[in-house]
């Protein structure tokens, strides 16, 4: 990977999406909903159908097309083998 990948990714996967007010999930969401234009978005979150008018993947693995970066915007205590 390069570092212009990392730096303007085509697609991200935002695990813990949420439209929690608040929440970073949310803020983070919010913000990667501006440049839609650009790349594309995969909110993931086991808990949900949709974010943001977006389909929501429950894993990462679910992802069906290639994912350049991925962010984690969870609880340390909601990640299985850290929390």
């Amino acid at each position: 990977m390069t570092i212009e990948v990392m730096l303007s990714p085509k697609s991200i996967a935002l695990i813990g999406a949420t439209e929690r007010e608040g929440s970073v999930g949310q803020a983070l969401m919010s913000n990667l909903l501006l440049g839609k234009d650009k790349r594309a978005i995969y909110p993931v979150n086991p808990g949900r159908n949709t974010v943001m008018g977006l389909k929501c993947y429950p894993t990462i693995s679910a992802i069906p097309n290639h994912v350049d970066l991925a962010v984690v915007a969870t609880p340390l205590e909601d990640c299985p083998s850290l929390g």
